[in-house]
């Protein structure tokens, strides 16, 4: 198995879940592949929009810009102690 996703349809908008792992061997964009097929299938059903589950993952910035998508506003808030925020702050600048 080279890699792998699940789509899910919820009224007028597909989720892309689960998969696209980075291939263990060398493989030519099978991920691109996956996700531009979702996007081809949600078009031609109907779908008005796609979204890739964890937009707010910055790891996966670079890979959803692949798609052209247009950038949606999304913001993301959680209260943290002193504490917890300054842990998280040495887990990101580590």
């Amino acid at each position: 198995i080279l890699s792998g996703t699940i789509f899910i349809p919820f009224r007028n908008c597909v989720f892309a879940w689960i998969g696209n792992p980075k291939p263990k061997i060398k493989s030519p964009a099978v991920n691109e592949l996956l996700i531009w097929e979702g996007i081809k299938w949600a078009i031609e059903n109907g779908y008005k929009i796609f979204e890739i589950i964890d937009n707010d993952v910055e790891s996966l910035f670079p890979f959803k810009s692949r798609f052209n998508a247009r950038i949606v506003p999304f913001v993301n808030a959680e209260w943290r102690s002193k504490k917890l925020r300054y842990l998280k702050s040495l887990m990101f600048f580590g």
